[in-house]
């Protein structure tokens, strides 16, 4: 493959020399997993929505937030640092997943408690 043919190939784009060698290979047993993708858009994209759907259903007593009032404090809730750029999407009602990105899972689930009691 010559290198102009290499500026419209996505990801892996040639043979690694490592996989020369008789017991070693790039991608063997399998790529490394992703905390991005199996973390925040995985089981805290699904598993998150799960708690919520129970706080949000429970007994009058024991109901911690409701979603309108949440997604209420999400809009006034502004982020600083290096969390300032991260706009967090609002959550849908019917608390099925999460629909944000990764950072943006990553940033609701770090500030989640901090957001479910801050006053709007």
């Amino acid at each position: 493959m010559s290198t102009s043919d290499l500026s419209i190939v996505d990801g892996i784009n040639f043979e690694s020399v490592f996989n020369k060698l008789k017991t070693f290979h790039v991608c063997d047993p399998g790529l490394p997993p992703c905390v991005a993708h199996d973390l925040f858009e995985g089981v805290i994209a699904y598993d998150l929505p799960l708690f919520m759907r129970y706080f949000t259903k429970s007994k009058e007593k024991h109901k911690l937030f409701i979603v309108h009032r949440l997604n209420k404090r999400l809009e006034c809730f502004h982020l600083a640092g290096s969390d300032a750029k991260v706009k967090l999407p609002l959550i849908p009602i019917s608390l099925e997943r999460l629909t944000g990105s990764a950072s943006q899972n990553w940033c609701f689930f770090e500030n989640f408690s901090t957001i479910s009691s801050w006053p709007c």
